[in-house]
């Protein structure tokens, strides 16, 4: 469903990276594989490679299509300087150690190749006005602040504290990313921050639909992530955690919530040496 979600909202974009007929690509965290099928229906001539932990992925697939079974945050096997492009979607509260995964990201890029990391935001916020300028741009927003009361409110500060209590970040703003990238050595950074509506109060006939496929998401998504989270790492008791999370959804249900997270994506291209590189981050 996050991929319908994320495909409209980028109207129809695979990737924002400027990608110029790749011959080998990389979806890390790859989960049922949809986003890798579709790479490679769109691009033929290119090796798409997805991995994961879980083997929940199709067995009838294209043919330049592949799967494999791994934990990224292990010893990668792949060779240096192999992929031309590396994807890498939703994986905020999966990963324990980022700077090591985005070294073992930067030696497996090919130089030249791009890295795109997409993360959807933990806050949700409340709406007063959706101003769409444009049928075929995005839309612009006047932002109201979330009373502190509110149950989304509260369910998003305590996913906070449990992630920071495992050591494990949360993406709140676009410049999570950017310093991702940076750090690992990449260079022509570009960051792109995008507001999703949760529920069908848009007017809009494409955002009420993504806003619809949003909100069935809540119906499980709030106790799929929350619940692990604030029962076993914040010790809530587990049927007050299962209220909160039913409360979130009812919240979510309410159309004069107009709720909205935010979509963040940044890529960057990996340097061809050190005269195409930024001097005080090649090498580190």
């Amino acid at each position: 469903m996050w991929h319908e979600i994320a495909l409209r909202l980028l109207g129809g974009r695979l990737h924002l990276s400027p990608l110029d007929h790749p011959q080998r690509v990389l979806d890390i965290g790859t989960g049922t594989g949809i986003w890798a099928i579709d790479m490679a229906d769109k691009y033929p001539m290119a090796e798409v490679t997805g991995i994961d932990l879980n083997p929940i992925q199709p067995k009838w697939l294209p043919q330049n299509c592949k799967f494999e079974i791994g934990d990224v945050e292990g010893d990668w096997t792949f060779q240096p300087d192999h992929f031309d492009f590396v994807h890498a979607r939703n994986l905020f509260i999966g990963i324990s150690d980022w700077p090591r995964l985005m070294k073992e990201i930067y030696r497996a890029t090919a130089p030249g190749g791009y890295v795109e990391l997409t993360e959807q935001g933990v806050s949700p916020a409340r709406l007063t006005d959706w101003l769409l300028t444009d049928r075929y741009q995005l839309p612009t927003f006047n932002d109201a602040v979330m009373p502190d009361d509110n149950p989304i409110n509260i369910y998003s500060n305590l996913m906070k504290q449990a992630m920071a209590k495992i050591g494990r970040s949360v993406v709140s703003s676009d410049s999570t990313l950017r310093l991702r990238l940076e750090q690992a050595g990449f260079v022509d950074i570009r960051v792109a921050k995008v507001k999703q509506p949760i529920g069908k109060w848009p007017k809009d006939a494409e955002l009420k639909h993504i806003g619809g496929v949003g909100l069935l998401q809540c119906e499980t998504g709030f106790a799929s992530y929350g619940m692990a989270a604030l029962t076993r790492i914040l010790a809530m008791d587990a049927e007050e955690a299962e209220r909160l999370c039913r409360a979130c959804f009812s919240v979510a249900m309410m159309r004069e919530s107009h709720l909205f997270t935010y979509i963040f994506t940044a890529y960057g291209r990996k340097p061809e040496g050190p005269a195409d590189c930024d001097p005080f981050l090649y090498g580190k």
